[in-house]
């Protein structure tokens, strides 16, 4: 085609015309900047939780991890695409060993996002980042499966308090409560870190009543002699969220509260915060 005929062709489209193909030109970029995403970095917190792990090494069927998983993940640790891209990189971790084999793990991630320009949701991998949200992740051929808690955790990290707390647990077998003593800590294996320690221990018999049957038919209400009550003074690490301080992982720290503590030796499941003592700056 020679120039001249290309120039009567071009002569030729109508004014309409041009404005009709401009239209749909501004149409598709404005579709695709509204729904299309864009690519980012950013951190994200999430706990170990709810794998059949049933396919690991040893039998084994818990909600949370168990210990030799635990024991595999590190700092550094990295997820690539298939082209050998960073998709997502352990850069925090928090470890709490638990009686039995299990751990109670928290892993602060680094992940390469898409922005939903439609909703500004974040999404990784095809799944949704929000609080409550699963996400899974394959580090050095193992399936990492977790609960998100923090969708957004600032790059400097959260300032750390030291916070006196008076916790009690009632009912506690005899021979358990004699373990608990002053001093005794629990440890972020994360880190390497001390988290918590005992202050101070007062065990009495247990206000636990006991309901039995008697012979003739009746109730007769009483107290175990081998259960005792346990209050705990306790010194804790914890972070200064907009919500509240809170400890080991996502526990808010508040009176009437249940805490989770893994000491030296026992562990306390589900003690009640009873008040709030102080609280320091613990940088």
């Amino acid at each position: 085609m020679s120039i001249n005929t290309l120039l009567k062709k071009i002569r030729q489209i109508s004014t309409i015309e041009v404005v009709v193909v401009l239209a749909v030109v501004v149409g598709v970029v404005g579709v695709v900047k509204y729904f299309g995403r864009n690519p980012e970095t950013r951190l994200v917190k999430i706990q170990m939780v709810g794998k059949d792990w049933t396919n690991n090494p040893a039998a084994y069927n818990s909600y949370r991890p168990p210990f030799w998983l635990a024991e595999k993940l590190n700092l550094g640790d990295v997820e690539y695409d298939a082209s050998g891209r960073v998709l997502a990189k352990v850069v925090g971790l928090e470890k709490y060993e638990r009686l039995g084999s299990e751990f109670d793990v928290y892993l602060i991630l680094e992940i390469r996002s898409l922005t939903n320009n439609k909703d500004r949701a974040f999404v990784f991998k095809g799944q949704r980042i929000e609080v409550g949200g699963r996400l899974s992740l394959v580090i050095d051929n193992s399936v990492v499966v977790g609960q998100v808690v923090d969708d957004n955790y600032p790059s400097e990290g959260y300032k750390k308090y030291q916070v006196l707390v008076e916790v009690q647990k009632r009912a506690v077998e005899e021979e358990e409560a004699s373990i608990i003593k002053e001093g005794d800590k629990m440890l972020d294996w994360g880190s390497e870190k001390t988290i918590a320690e005992v202050v101070d221990v007062e065990v009495k018999p247990s206000l636990t009543q006991v309901v039995t049957e008697t012979d003739g038919g009746g109730l007769q209400i009483s107290h175990d002699p081998s259960l005792k009550d346990v209050r705990l003074l306790l010194k804790l690490t914890a972070e200064n969220h907009e919500g509240g301080m809170i400890f080991a992982g996502h526990q808010k720290i508040k009176p009437g509260n249940p805490l989770w503590l893994y000491l030296d030796g026992v562990d306390l499941l589900e003690t009640q915060i009873l008040s709030v003592k102080d609280e320091w700056d613990g940088q």
